[in-house]
């Protein structure tokens, strides 16, 4: 099977200069994607890359890398890669319709482990989202637009998330706790063009993830990871799976089960950002849908028995098997390693 593999970053499609923490976690993303394709020895891939990141493009036969320079080299150069091949499979961030753009440019006849364009649009829309997981009762956290019309009201207890409508990682999510703050990312924002923002309530806890494997068959589910987030939420990792207990992890899976039956279109890899909140008396809530690839990927390939992405492209309906006896850890940078149950 000839599989053609984008990772938008990577490939050039993300700005002159994008974000260090998309492009650790992109090219972890890619390089593990491409080494676990190869592993069926019917493979081949075509794959694009800028210049600028073309000596960390895996060294591994059966793979050609379309060295690019720019944004129209490296369109041009896609397309030859979705002419040549069969197959899909693509990597790029939500914001401003990128993912969906690419998916939307796949030819009727390939093959691919994308969703939809209208499941992506969906979950790309963070406001929409809240909104869409509010109307079918699916826990989720309270989301209004930010206008920036005035400051929220704070009292000791009141701490507020300002974040992108339309974005991808953590920038300029801010955590306000007061209204000094409150005006720093006003600043910020305006500084940064004035992209649409959303406010939603802080809510202490433990952030989580879920990712599953979607196809025509259903949904089989992976073990739920813990993540590990940095000042002003920036992703730095996660531990999988989470030091969390049997019930938080069965709760987790029926949250995000309820929330897939709404939204028609998934497929491939889909990701889920969960917050499991400090009380415990209050149920977990779904933050965010990620239609693609996630960095869990990397711990989920050393956590399971056996070659977990060959498995599900040839027998989806065969259950993976997991190792019990250890934890993977896992950071934003790719860097892998197994840890004892404690």
């Amino acid at each position: 099977m000839r599989i053609a593999v984008l990772e938008a970053v990577c490939a050039g499609l993300c700005g002159e200069n994008p974000p260090p923490s998309l492009l650790a976690e992109g090219l972890a993303m890619w390089r593990a994607l491409i080494e676990d394709l190869l592993l069926n020895p019917q493979v081949t891939i075509e794959t694009v890359v800028d210049d600028r990141w073309f000596a960390m493009t895996p060294s591994l036969s059966r793979v050609h890398a379309w060295r690019v320079s720019d944004v129209t080299e490296s369109m041009t150069c896609w397309q030859n890669c979705l002419d040549d091949t069969e197959a899909t499979w693509i990597i790029a961030p939500e914001c401003d319709g990128l993912l969906q753009q690419l998916v939307e440019m796949l030819p009727p006849s390939h093959r691919s482990w994308n969703a939809s364009p209208e499941a992506i649009a969906l979950c790309a829309d963070k406001l929409a989202l809240a909104q869409h997981l509010a109307r079918h009762s699916v826990a989720t956290i309270p989301t209004v637009s930010e206008t920036w019309q005035s400051p929220p009201h704070f009292d000791e207890d009141s701490k507020f998330v300002i974040k992108p409508r339309d974005g991808a990682g953590s920038q300029l999510v801010r955590r306000i706790a007061d209204q000094a703050a409150w005006k720093n990312s006003r600043q910020e924002y305006r500084g940064a063009g004035d992209p649409p923002a959303i406010r939603q309530p802080f809510i202490p806890g433990t952030p989580l993830s879920i990712a599953g494997w979607f196809d025509r068959n259903g949904v089989q589910w992976f073990p739920v990871a813990e993540q590990v987030l940095g000042e002003d939420f920036v992703y730095c990792g996660g531990v999988i799976a989470a030091r969390v207990d049997d019930e938080a992890h069965a709760t987790v899976q029926r949250l995000v089960t309820v929330a897939v039956a709404t939204i028609p279109g998934l497929q491939g890899y889909v990701g889920f950002d969960v917050l499991l909140p400090e009380r415990r008396l209050d149920t977990p809530v779904l933050v965010e849908i990620n239609p693609r690839l996630t960095t869990s990927c990397l711990g989920i390939r050393r956590l399971c028995r056996g070659d977990w992405l060959a498995s599900l492209m040839t027998d989806p309906s065969k259950p993976l098997e997991w190792h019990t006896d250890r934890r993977i850890e896992f950071t934003s940078q790719g860097v892998v390693r197994e840890v004892p149950l404690s």
